[in-house]
């Protein structure tokens, strides 16, 4: 038996598409429906657990929002369209699940139902009580949303959002009505208007841990020891302990900054440029990580990582070569170190200009960093910090075990006053080094590693 209004409400109005049964909610997710549609709150910041299922909940309650409250404008708001799209997919999808809701929306009924998820899925839903759905992004400076007013404004990934337009932009669109309401959503990363509102005892703040999801059988304990184990100990307490964590002051990469780095795209003239990392023991990877370098501004952004394992030299220098053909990159920087330097010989043998580097050498500032393995991960802390670091907002690449090892980096500075760098692995940080690798320009800099006339 259901055990109360909203439990009953959601099973009679949406199907659960996994398992073709009325939807069930969790606790935490009655707790942020009963916040929303009984109005008890007009400002709610929520984060949660990674896959507890906010954005899902927070979208099925915005159609019950535009069924009960006839002529309500409901925005859902995010760093980009793609993102806001999100929200608004797992509408598209729930519009038919029962003549509850589908009577409701203003569309020809003739059409089919997979017309209909597609009309929806665009920018705006309007249903024959007037209501709208409609989303927004918050790109650039939030141009795009001047002179909208609405009566519930949902902000996923608020975290990503600039103050600025936050402040400036997403919070006179509240201004229309007193009785708006304002649902923040986010992962506890940057310590910006999300952080602020998160601890203002005027809003209503919503922490759901992964204990949460797991009492309520959205995780299991097994995956959640298996993500405390892969991750750095930041990284899980932002994504499962879904708590706001300082950066160590030892820590080499802030998280915010890898954060950042996630959804950073540039534009411009560019040249490609490659780093590779050669397996040492049986364990390690070999990692080739492709960069372009935009010319003018000096940033890069990550374009391929590419990984194999258990290849002799021969092996992955066919490898190497593969990625050079297609790419043609203007500097190829390679670990010499152990069997990498068998690799780099081969390739010179073969015609191409490479460079190999050795971690341990002398740095070219030799004054300030302990040797080549400091100074290339300080450059690429400082790309970092600058914003001239991207990995491209591509979903395709597999980002999760580099952010991991970059994030358990530290440095320190030696008893000489030099910069140390520890890079504190169980395994070698293949992914970072690689990436590192690729972005740096130190030994010979000014010369470009033009391959042989009738290589390319």
């Amino acid at each position: 038996m259901l055990s109360n209004k909203y439990e009953y409400l959601f099973a009679v109005y949406f199907t659960d598409h996994k398992t073709n049964e009325p939807q069930a909610i969790t606790t935490y997710q009655q707790k942020i429906a009963e916040a929303i549609l009984n109005k008890q709150h007009k400002r709610i910041v929520i984060t949660a657990s990674t896959r507890a299922g906010k954005s899902y909940i927070v979208a099925l309650i915005s159609i019950l929002f535009a069924i009960q409250n006839p002529n309500s404008k409901i925005y859902i708001i995010a760093p980009t369209y793609d993102q806001s799209k999100i929200i608004m997919n797992y509408i598209a999808e729930h519009l038919a699940d029962t003549p509850y809701v589908s009577e409701q929306i203003d569309l020809d009924r003739s059409i089919s139902l997979e017309s209909i998820r597609k009309e929806v899925s665009k920018r705006k839903i309007t249903f024959k009580n007037k209501s709208t759905i409609e989303i927004k992004s918050a790109e650039g400076r939030g141009e795009r949303l001047w002179g909208f007013g609405g009566d519930l404004i949902i902000v996923d990934e608020s975290e990503l959002i600039s103050d600025e337009v936050f402040d400036l932009k997403i919070m006179r669109m509240l201004g229309d009505n007193p009785q708006s309401i304002l649902v923040e959503i986010g992962n506890p990363v940057n310590k910006n208007h999300f952080y602020k509102h998160f601890q203002n005892p005027e809003f209503y703040s919503l922490k759901i841990s992964w204990q949460a999801c797991v009492n309520e059988g959205r995780l299991t304990q097994q995956f959640i020891d298996e993500q405390r184990a892969n991750l750095s100990d930041i990284e899980f307490k932002i994504l499962y302990d879904a708590e706001f964590a300082e950066d160590e002051q030892d820590a080499l990469f802030k998280y915010s900054f890898v954060q950042n780095a996630r959804e950073k795209v540039f534009d411009g003239e560019f040249e490609y440029v490659l780093g590779v990392d050669i397996a040492r023991f049986g364990v390690d990877k070999s990692v080739a990580t492709v960069l372009k370098k935009f010319t003018k501004i000096g940033g890069y952004q990550v374009v391929d990582i590419i990984d194999w394992s258990n290849e002799n030299t021969m092996l992955s220098t066919g490898r190497i070569i593969d990625i050079i053909e297609r790419y043609k990159p203007k500097r190829i920087n390679i670990d010499e170190t152990g069997l990498g330097g068998g690799v780099v010989d081969r390739l010179k043998e073969q015609g191409f200009q490479v460079q190999g580097i050795q971690a341990g050498a002398s740095a070219k500032e030799a004054g300030r960093f302990l040797n080549i393995k400091a100074e290339m991960y300080w450059h690429l802390r400082d790309l970092l910090e600058k914003g001239l670091l991207g990995f491209g907002g591509d979903k395709t690449l597999n980002l999760g075990v580099l952010v991991s090892q970059m994030l358990k980096f530290k440095f320190k500075f030696g008893s000489n006053g030099k910069i140390q760098i520890e890079d504190n692995q169980t395994k070698s940080p293949d992914f970072a080094d690689s990436l590192a690798l690729a972005c740096y320009e130190g030994k010979i800099e000014d010369e470009f590693y033009q391959c042989v006339q009738g290589i390319y």
